[in-house]
């Protein structure tokens, strides 16, 4: 029975040369073996935000009292969660300020939120205060946020009042 085989294996050997390798199991590419891991040196969320405009309002609107707001920003923050754990994002506060020297025309404290797994969340705030904007006519945003103790600021780009 085995010189049969050997036979049909010796006529057969140039259709087997033929076939394509088979991959061995030790060469399985390496993105199958990734598995989803915490560093713990690195955040567990992202976070971007966007000044999407910044405007003063000069004249109030017929009936509207004297001390209505005049400098207006809009922004929006989003919150991504990269991990597959729930997480506590403290977001402690926002300010807008002037691009030149950083001074501090409008501040919003926040208070701090639940993340799910994977989960992402994007709120808008629409920032005003009394005084306006003045001369300044370019401003950035602060968001400062809080991770394991220690404090961290995320600056935006200058953006221009119109």
């Amino acid at each position: 029975m085995l010189d049969l085989f050997w036979v049909w294996v010796s006529t057969n050997l140039k259709s087997v040369t033929s076939l394509p390798l088979a991959p061995r199991l030790n060469e399985i590419s390496t993105y199958q073996l990734r598995t989803m891991t915490q560093n713990p040196q690195t955040l567990p969320f992202r976070l971007s935000f966007t000044l999407l405009e910044a405007y003063e309002d000069l004249v109030p609107p017929p009936g509207a009292s004297l001390g209505h707001p005049v400098g207006h920003v809009v922004i929006r923050i989003k919150v991504e969660n990269l991990s597959l754990d729930n997480i506590a994002a403290n977001l402690t506060k926002i300010e807008i300020r002037q691009a030149n020297n950083h001074k501090i025309l409008i501040s919003k404290v926040l208070s701090p939120f639940d993340l799910g797994g994977l989960q992402i969340l994007e709120q808008g705030f629409h920032l005003t205060n009394s005084n306006g904007f003045a001369d300044w006519k370019e401003l950035d945003a602060v968001v400062t946020y809080r991770w394991n103790d220690k404090i961290y600021t995320t600056d935006s780009a200058k953006f221009k009042v119109r």
